[in-house]
């Protein structure tokens, strides 16, 4: 059966076939799994989420990105055909290079203001509870708390990504280039869309992007309008 996945872009909703949720087996999840204690949103860290614009030759869009000591970190679709990405607090953010084999993720050079969430280099277990971080609509800062319900092959979502992170909660757009941060305030993995038959959140973990972390990756130069 095929489904939908919404990447949750800067340029707005794109839409691209997707086959069904599948866990690294390849069966099914249970959704929902099994019960654990919920991160409580006002614990969440927010400081190091920021709102981005994406401008391109056609005009603006929103986003969201985090702070970390690799970068400012986002899904590369936020930034997709950018003239010029602007943070909220008025300053310019290059990209400083896109993630290698088209994985939908990105860093770039921030202003330093915003306070960097550690990196979690290991991928969470199902059932761990979760938070997302981003900009609903371009409206103010929110937080969404859930749990993993498990990993699914990229290649099912359409994504280059050898592995994506499956969460209970339901992103919408603007939360794209989001972080999913564990009970510790560590970032895990980026957000990059839904999948629209569950509403389950798809993911590209951190510890999958060791390159694009440690400086490489290819550069996106910016557009000429």
């Amino acid at each position: 059966m095929i489904g939908l996945l919404m990447v949750l872009g800067a340029a707005g909703a794109l839409w691209v076939r997707s086959a069904d949720i599948v866990t690294a087996s390849g069966s099914p999840p249970a959704i929902p799994v099994e019960p654990v204690a919920p991160i409580d949103a006002a614990s969440v860290p927010t400081g190091g989420t920021v709102r981005l614009t994406n401008w391109r030759c056609d005009g603006g869009s929103v986003g969201s990105a985090f702070a970390t000591s690799a970068g400012l970190i986002t899904a590369a679709h936020v930034v997709a055909d950018t003239a010029g990405v602007e943070l909220e607090t008025g300053s310019l953010a290059p990209v400083a290079h896109l993630a290698d084999d088209g994985v939908d993720a990105a860093v770039l050079v921030g202003d330093g203001t915003a306070p960097w969430y550690p990196i979690r280099t290991t991928v969470p277990e199902k059932g761990e509870a979760m938070a997302i971080v981003g900009y609903p609509a371009g409206g103010p800062k929110r937080v969404l708390t859930g749990q993993v319900i498990g990993t699914g092959n990229g290649a099912a979502f359409q994504q280059q990504a050898e592995r994506v992170l499956l969460l209970s909660m339901s992103a919408s757009e603007g939360f794209s280039g989001g972080p999913v941060l564990d009970a510790d305030g560590r970032v895990v993995a980026v957000v990059i869309g839904v999948e629209t038959n569950t509403g389950v959140t798809i993911a590209v973990p951190l510890a999958d992007l060791g390159p694009m972390l440690a400086g490489v990756g290819a550069p996106q130069p910016a557009a000429t309008c």
